[in-house]
């Protein structure tokens, strides 16, 4: 095809002006084509005869004579050189071509990888590949895989290495703990007092309250320090104060000496409580048993027996309930804890349960406020002081969250803790705010009408966290603890509420996760739980003191 001339593809033509042989046929043929094609089988007859002529590569083929001349061969080997020039235009000379053979477009073609060596694929789908050889592409998955497995293996590790560091501290703190509570034994028993407690008995309330958030807060972590005090069904129902259904420890030689209740008798007493009943938290139960310390973590139907309920009378009726379809979700990631150190926010709109616009800022908090404590909780979220000093404050940014939310309701998880926030922050500088924040529909109690709907029961405290209910209802968990993400997480577990409490159905997430919907409940708690369990115990164990120390007052004036 190359060698032919303007003169050469007007051949045909001249075949009607002159008497043409087999002979002259062939040699005009061999002067286009040279020594490519066998002519032993031509035998001419006309200008619209055809001839028959051998393909070393494919074998015989039959043209028209004049097209022949015109600078028609073999259509397998056109075929070929067309498919090379696009292989050659996509990948340039990456293949080579010594085991080539073209026969059609749905048979394989051999070509070769200098990396893998030869393969046979069908043409289109050589073009139609990303990489053209099918080792290659699976070498480039494995590649993928690989440093997919390496970075999970790296945050497991990561992980791992954090839950060492928290366990480390956790036992240093215990530790230090223990100390203060010699310490001021010794100075009680000399008749001084302790710079570390109010009394005797907060002594020994200390040490029931580090077993009880153990049980309540047990982080996966912790379960091997509680593990060895939990009583099997066997052994609890030895004790006197056994019930069907509740959760027993027992901590021997840990009952109260005599001078710790003496000192209970003397400040606390008027109150007209007992020593067991101050000591108990909600549904942990104090008891004693000779010398051992009992406690008894009730269920939730003996815990709510004593309001004369039961959990079907909790959940409240379709009927009462009005959840929006239109709203704001909104979350805040807070620099310290406590709540005017807002440091990051994130919302996210829904229109008729579509989302349809997102915000996402860091905010610049007070570096020095009064009340200021604790460490930075930069390990929570990955925020610290240096990336905020040149973010807009918590009011410069009040006008653009405001325009954002244009008057729709606000949805958020706990949603105590964005209430805080907003509030705080309002008065720290001073503002007003259109922002209905005392009415922010908070999903975490909606989560539990929602089980009680579609028969799910869920077990033990902690298990209500955004990315634990997130994965029991079908809703996709993104990067917890970044604002946006979180956002959008709250966002779409009040659609599958709604779902569930408002049309009565169920998500078709959650209906695909049916049959592994005990699965679902109980593994995300391993993965997430434990920052938003510690929090709660630390919050929880702040509350404690202050009320001991009002307590403490009054009974001293």
């Amino acid at each position: 095809m190359s060698k032919q001339t303007d003169n050469q593809n007007n051949r045909s033509l001249e075949l009607c002006k002159r008497v043409v042989t087999t002979e002259s046929f062939i040699a005009e043929a061999k002067e286009i084509y040279g020594d490519r094609y066998d002519y032993s089988k031509v035998d001419y007859k006309n200008k619209e005869h055809r001839v028959t002529i051998v393909c070393p590569i494919h074998g015989d083929f039959q043209v028209y004579a004049r097209e022949h001349l015109d600078g028609k061969g073999c259509p397998k080997c056109e075929k070929g050189e067309k498919f090379l020039l696009k292989l050659k235009e996509k990948f340039g000379d990456k293949f080579g071509l010594d085991e080539f053979i073209y026969e059609s477009s749905t048979m394989p073609v051999t070509l070769i990888c200098p990396t893998h060596g030869a393969f046979s694929r069908k043409p289109n789908q050589i073009l139609n590949s990303t990489f053209g050889c099918p080792s290659c592409a699976n070498q480039v998955k494995d590649d993928a895989h690989q440093a997919a497995v390496a970075k999970r293996e790296e945050k497991i590790k990561a992980r791992e290495e954090l839950e060492a560091q928290r366990l480390n501290d956790w036992l240093n703190e215990r530790e230090e703990q223990k100390k203060k509570r010699e310490r001021a034994l010794k100075a009680f028993q000399s008749g001084k007092k302790s710079h570390d407690f109010f009394s005797l008995f907060q002594i020994y309330q200390q040490i029931v309250d580090e077993h009880i958030d153990d049980i309540r807060y047990n982080a996966k972590w912790r379960e091997p320090f509680v593990a060895p005090y939990r009583l099997t069904d066997e052994e609890a129902r030895k004790l006197n104060c056994y019930r069907e259904g509740d959760t027993f420890y027992r901590y021997p030689n840990e009952a109260p000496e005599d001078f710790y209740r003496e000192a209970f008798e003397k400040d606390y007493a008027i109150y007209g409580r007992t020593f067991e009943e101050t000591l108990s938290h909600r549904s942990c139960i104090i008891l004693f048993e000779g010398n051992d310390l009992i406690i008894k973590e009730e269920s939730y139907e003996h815990y709510l027996e004593q309001f004369g309920k039961t959990s079907e009378q909790v959940t409240r009726k379709t009927s009462e309930l009005e959840l929006p379809t239109s709203f704001v979700s909104i979350d805040f990631e807070t620099l310290y804890s406590q709540r005017v150190s807002a440091c990051s926010i994130g919302m996210v709109k829904y229109k008729d349960r579509k989302i349809v616009d997102h915000y996402y800022s860091l905010i610049r908090p007070p570096f020095d406020y009064e009340g200021k404590s604790g460490n930075a909780l930069t390990w929570v979220h990955g925020i610290s002081e240096e990336m905020l000093i040149n973010e807009k404050t918590f009011a410069e940014l009040l006008p653009e969250i405001e325009s954002f939310v244009e008057g729709l309701p606000l949805v958020a998880h706990n949603a105590s803790v964005e209430k805080c926030c907003i509030r705080d922050a309002c008065a720290y500088y001073g503002i007003k705010t259109s922002l209905d924040y005392n009415n922010i529909i908070d999903t975490l109690p909606l989560s539990r009408e929602a089980e009680a709907r579609i028969g799910i029961v869920v077990e033990g405290q902690g298990t209500h966290s955004l990315d634990a209910v997130c994965c029991r209802f079908g809703v996709e968990v993104k990067n917890h603890h970044n604002a946006l993400d979180d956002a959008e997480m709250c966002g779409g577990l009040m659609i599958a509420f709604y779902i569930i409490l408002i049309e009565n159905d169920k998500p078709a997430l959650l209906q695909e996760k049916a049959s592994n919907e005990e699965e679902a409940i109980r593994k995300p708690l391993e993965i997430k739980q434990d920052v938003a369990i510690e929090n709660k115990a630390s919050n929880s164990g702040c509350l404690g003191i202050l009320l001991l120390g009002i307590i403490l007052t009054i009974a001293f004036i």
